[in-house]
């Protein structure tokens, strides 16, 4: 079986599938559904990137990163059935070593204090979850 990643930039077809992926406990409850409106904001801003991110022609994650004066705030959402299986892993690895990410001398992770698998991943790739915070959504910046 061919365990390869392809990302594919979100379109709106990609709406109720990713959708469908947030009820299914709280993991996912602090990472925001997606919109038409957001969609549309991620294809008119060349600093905002959305992909979703296929393994055998199966969507499995969606990876969100947005580059703001040498920081880029990046979220992740695993699809239920795929998660505590290393994908998470494999596509922050692939996101960090973009070409547009290179030259960014920090990168945020939005976390959710309570979601230890996701503060566990971001730091399995070299996230520092010491010099965390809480933002006014009650989410860890990691």
């Amino acid at each position: 079986m061919d365990h390869t990643l392809v990302f594919c930039e979100i379109n709106m077809n990609h709406i109720p599938v990713v959708n469908s992926w947030y009820h299914d406990n709280t993991d996912s409850s602090y990472v925001e559904e997606l919109t038409e409106s957001f969609v549309m904001y991620v294809a008119s801003n060349p600093n905002h990137y959305c992909w979703i991110v296929y393994q055998n022609n199966v969507p499995v994650g969606k990876v969100t990163y947005e580059i703001v004066e040498q920081k880029a705030y990046i979220d992740i959402l695993i699809r239920p059935d795929y998660r505590r299986k290393g994908l998470g892993k494999r596509i922050i690895e692939k996101v960090i070593s973009r070409s547009e990410i290179s030259s960014i001398k920090q990168i945020v992770a939005g976390i959710k204090h309570t979601n230890t698998a996701s503060i566990n991943l971001f730091k399995s790739v070299g996230f520092d979850a010491e010099g965390s915070e809480i933002d006014s959504d009650g989410g860890n910046i990691v």
